[in-house]
């Protein structure tokens, strides 16, 4: 149920809205074989991703530019 791609063409990263939307967790946390990603609710405390930033430093990317991001790289 995932959107169709245009071969050729570059998209931007969505989350897997469609999986999301369903419930589940988007792809790339499902193939990570390291688990090097977290996914979740950070307004939960008790959530895994929550847990994972609490605590250690963290960048964003090009906050500076006002979009207020969600991804956090964990240092």
């Amino acid at each position: 149920d995932a959107p169709p791609h245009k071969s050729g063409t570059v998209e931007k990263c969505t989350f897997c809205k469609n999986l999301i939307d369903r419930g589940e967790v988007p792809a790339c946390m499902q193939l990570c074989p390291g688990r090097a990603r977290f996914w979740g609710d950070l307004d939960d405390p008790e959530s895994e991703v929550s847990k994972a930033v609490a605590g250690r430093e963290h960048t964003f990317l090009h906050e500076e530019a006002g979009t207020n991001p969600s991804v956090y790289y964990l240092s």
